[in-house]
C-alpha cells in the first residue's frame, strides 16, 4: 500500500489537514484493507 498510501497522504497534505488528521485517515484505510484482505485499490472507489 505504500505507493497508494504517498499518494493519499499527499491529497491530504494538499487539502490543509493536520498531520493528526492525515495519520487517522490513513490508518483507517489501513484497518479497512486488513478488514477485507486486500489493497483499497482493489477494492474499489
Amino acid at each position: 500500500m505504500g505507493k497508494l498510501r504517498e499518494q493519499m497522504k499527499g491529497d491530504l497534505e494538499l487539502k490543509g489537514m493536520s498531520p493528526h488528521t492525515q495519520e487517522i485517515y490513513l490508518r483507517q484505510v489501513n484497518q479497512f484493507a486488513r478488514h477485507h484482505g486486500r489493497s483499497p485499490r482493489q477494492l474499489g472507489e
